[in-house]
């Protein structure tokens, strides 16, 4: 056996004491690491998300470098999956939460104008 590799380990145990003394992921290791987020957000979300022909999400991607999108319709349900996949970085900087909660003020002012001028 060549003396640079290790030998086999022969029993579950071994594994678990050798993954204990694997090195540790630096921080920039950790934030350069790849992660997918989903979350389930309402059709109406879905829609604020990905915006008018698609410029929110196209926005979104430009911005911080990470690939998302929204899952299809399907007919009699109500939500659908948001998935946001790149470095735990650029993950970290998507701030969909915001975009939605923005979107959904002006939408429940412009009702309320629209209500208002009804009258």
């Amino acid at each position: 056996m060549a003396p640079d590799t290790e030998p086999p380990t022969d029993s579950p145990m071994e594994e678990v004491v050798a993954q204990e003394h694997a090195e540790v992921p630096t921080d920039e290791e950790y934030a350069a690491s790849q992660v997918t987020f989903r979350a389930l957000v309402t059709t109406k979300e879905a829609g604020v998300i990905i915006g008018k022909q698609g410029k929110n999400v196209a926005d979104l991607r430009d911005q911080t470098g990470v690939k998302a999108g929204v899952s299809k319709v399907v007919p009699g349900v109500h939500d659908r999956v948001l998935t946001v996949t790149g470095t735990l970085e650029s993950v970290s900087k998507v701030n969909i939460p915001r975009l939605v909660v923005a979107h959904l003020r002006l939408w429940f002012v412009s009702k309320e104008r629209r209500t208002n001028s009804n009258h």
